[in-house]
């Protein structure tokens, strides 16, 4: 796969809910080794996609619109880490829509007097993996509240989460001395995480 830069003459524009992409369809307006002028293309632009947008004159009804949706998507949002039977899910959430994030699925092994610190060990490697989750998949300069919900699981994960050891200060941990990270006091009975699947 390269990756490829070129200038489109938008004609149509369709969004994919599923994907959770916009496509655009076009002409080649620029030299290109790879596709040539005039050549039909059609491209997928996704979350964090970069894109530039020009036109040869904006009226101001477009320009206002334009504006008005940086303003509002810079506004902030709701991070939702929902924990529940091994399973974590990631989830940020604007004014606007919701987005999956990130996913983490641990094989915890049943509660018994013999495994004990087998359990332990798993719990910990998991409680590792939903922390590095969060500091990766999180904006924490966009975020102004991130949630934790769940079972007893989330209730232990925000318990470990404030005794953790790590050598290096992680984002979450920043987030939970500055009460941006918080947790919610909920139950998951009626939705499990296998149904919050994006």
């Amino acid at each position: 796969k390269r990756r490829v830069t070129l200038t489109l003459r938008v004609t149509r524009v369709e969004y994919d809910g599923v994907a959770d992409c916009v496509r655009l369809s076009g002409t080649n307006a620029s030299e290109n080794d790879l596709v040539k002028v005039g050549a039909f293309h059609t491209t997928e632009l996704g979350v964090g996609s970069r894109v530039t947008v020009t036109k040869a004159a904006w009226d101001s009804v477009h320009e206002a619109a334009l504006f008005e949706s940086v303003r509002r998507s810079s506004g902030g949002e709701l991070v939702a880490l929902a924990i529940q039977g091994g399973k974590g899910r990631l989830y940020a959430l604007s004014g606007t829509r919701t987005r999956h994030s990130g996913s983490v699925d641990a094989s915890l092994p049943k509660r018994s007097a013999f495994a004990a610190a087998k359990l332990e060990k798993a719990y910990e490697k998991f409680f590792g993996q939903l922390r590095d989750t969060l500091a990766e998949r999180v904006d924490w300069g966009l975020a102004r509240c991130v949630a934790i919900a769940g079972d007893d699981q989330a209730r232990s994960f925000f318990e470990w989460l404030r005794g953790d050891a790590s050598p290096e200060p992680s984002e979450p941990r920043r987030a939970l001395a500055a009460g941006t990270l918080r947790l919610v006091s909920t139950s998951l009975t009626a939705v499990s995480v296998d149904a919050l699947e994006p």
